[in-house]
């Protein structure tokens, strides 16, 4: 549940010493040294810059991701996402857990989003956006989405599936 920036670590293999200083300070484990250079595993790479900022001959850089980096527009959106994600999508939608029947219903959602083929489905754009808005409709969220600023948020968000 980890949302990336829109940068990648990149490393100058010319100019890289493998000094590791850039391995021992990232903290996602993204870079290792391979044949004394440094090697950055993108699949796991943040974008956080951190090694770029310790590598002391500046053999770090940070480039722009190929892929574009899927970014909640606000709270509301990333808890939901989520929610999908943990498999709690019914908890969402349900929310009153005193009543028997919210209880019941959330349950089988919740059973029923755990199910990868679901999951995946439920992470397509135009799936969400399409829930969001529904979502964003009704009373009790409408008052959530509109008062809150849109955000940019580079913290915890699902991973989505094929991107």
């Amino acid at each position: 549940m980890i949302n990336p920036t829109k940068y990648i670590a990149g490393i100058k293999k010319d100019t890289c010493l493998g000094c590791g200083t850039c391995a021992e300070k990232c903290p996602v484990d993204a870079i290792i040294l391979e044949d004394d250079k440094a090697l950055v595993n993108q699949k796991i790479c943040l974008g956080c810059g951190v090694c770029t900022r310790f590598c002391p001959i500046n053999a770090c850089t940070m480039e722009t991701r190929p892929e574009k980096v899927f970014v909640p527009s606000n709270t509301f959106e990333r808890v939901a996402l989520e929610a999908i994600d943990q498999g709690k999508l019914g908890n969402f939608i349900f929310d009153n857990q005193i009543s028997r029947v919210h209880k019941f219903l959330s349950e089988i959602i919740n059973d029923f989003t755990k199910l990868p083929p679901v999951k995946r489905f439920l992470f397509k754009e135009k799936v969400y956006t399409q829930m969001f808005k529904m979502f964003s409709k009704q009373d009790r969220f409408k008052k959530i989405v509109e008062n809150r600023p849109r955000e940019q948020n580079l913290l915890p968000c699902p991973s989505r599936p094929g991107h």
